[in-house]
């Protein structure tokens, strides 16, 4: 296989194969026990992973303004964030795996509530895209315009710069700002985890 030496990171092959994992739904979701004493027996937790990013043509360079950000969550029964007060490597210290019938059980039994729970979270995580969104779009609208306020001043001086340039970067700008405003935030990972005796 002497093709094989050429193969890297940027290979259409690699980033092919790269891509179907992380379009598989598979693995995305795991049910744990939180051994901790200073946890209740049965209090549910629930772990969101979301990543915002700007779905763009390549050659916008979208991440420029607004690379991809992993937004996460982490909400008890009643709909609280502790995302800020339990850290995710903490967390995962005390958590353990269950087996498949008693996570099934878990899920079954919770099923609404849980349903409920991830209504709130995408709300939750809306908002804080949005606070990434508006960062991103006031960065990107001040060097864009800064870029188009130069190629004027230089066209003041220099006649060859056209006036097709300047309206070529300013739609390049608005559809920018357009794939920036939209980006989706898609959730990545859920673990539901449920507090059991120490």
């Amino acid at each position: 296989r002497d093709d094989m030496q050429f193969l890297t990171w940027e290979h259409p092959m690699v980033t092919g194969a790269i891509q179907r994992v992380l379009d598989r739904d598979q693995g995305k979701a795991s049910v744990a026990l939180l051994k901790n004493p200073s946890v209740p027996a049965g209090t549910l937790l629930v772990e969101c992973l979301h990543v915002l990013e700007p779905l763009a043509p390549r050659e916008l360079q979208a991440g420029r303004y607004l690379p991809p950000v992993l937004i996460r969550t982490l909400t008890d029964a009643h709909g609280k964030d502790l995302s800020h007060a339990i850290s995710h490597n903490g967390l995962s210290r005390q958590c353990h795996k269950l087996d498949k019938p008693i996570a099934r059980k878990v899920i079954d039994s919770q099923k609404d509530k849980l349903r409920e729970l991830l209504a709130q979270d995408e709300a939750r995580v809306e908002e804080q895209a949005r606070e990434h969104i508006d960062q991103a779009l006031t960065s990107l609208r001040a060097e864009q315009q800064h870029e188009i306020d130069r190629l004027r001043a230089l066209q003041e001086k220099n006649p060859a710069i056209r006036d097709a340039e300047i309206e070529h970067l300013r739609h390049r700008s608005e559809a920018l700002e357009a794939h920036v405003r939209e980006a989706p935030c898609r959730l990545e990972g859920v673990r539901v985890i449920v507090a059991g005796e120490k």
